[in-house]
């Protein structure tokens, strides 16, 4: 059984490191705010705790980035190229259909829209896979940062408190 103390003296008996699952795109967000913040006002404890978790988040936030841009390369496939010609005669015919004061014919009307269709679905597919590695959960061992040295932290930062918001979950 513990003994009394004080509030401050039970530090030592609390586990601040706590293993959760989260989703990828909370730890990369995570990730990204603690690698901006100043923490020069900190104490030597929490610029400790900071650290260990910057260490424990990155290869997160770095195998999220190689993933998506990974997505990003195989949806920009040669069908994607043929559609980004097909958009760059698309507007060339519209810049001189307004250049000649003339209404674009059904067949250039058609093509637009067919262009923007396939666009809209190349779209909706690639939300798709962003949306599922956002999602993805990850189990992750953190160590609880203090909120007032969080704060004291943003206070030095050009942070916002929405920043602030993101990094509840590790307080």
């Amino acid at each position: 059984m513990l003994p009394f103390f004080k509030a401050a003296h039970l530090k030592q008996y609390i586990n601040k490191n706590t293993t959760m699952k989260t989703k990828t795109i909370r730890a990369v967000e995570a990730y990204k705010i603690l690698k901006e913040l100043k923490v020069a006002g900190m104490s030597d404890e929490a610029m400790l705790a900071v650290w260990r978790n910057l260490k424990a988040l990155r290869p997160i936030s770095e195998n999220y980035d190689k993933d998506i841009e990974e997505v990003r390369t195989t949806l920009q496939d040669d069908e994607f190229e043929a559609m980004q010609q097909r958009v760059v005669k698309a507007q060339e015919v519209e810049r001189r259909a307004k250049e000649e004061d003339r209404e674009l014919t059904e067949a250039e009307k058609r093509e637009i829209v067919e262009i923007n269709a396939w666009f809209a679905a190349w779209n909706k597919k690639g939300e798709e896979y962003f949306k599922s590695l956002s999602e993805k959960e990850v189990e992750i061992t953190v160590e609880l940062l203090d909120a007032v040295e969080l704060l004291k932290a943003f206070k030095g930062s050009d942070r916002t408190f929405e920043d602030a918001e993101k990094l509840n979950w590790l307080t």
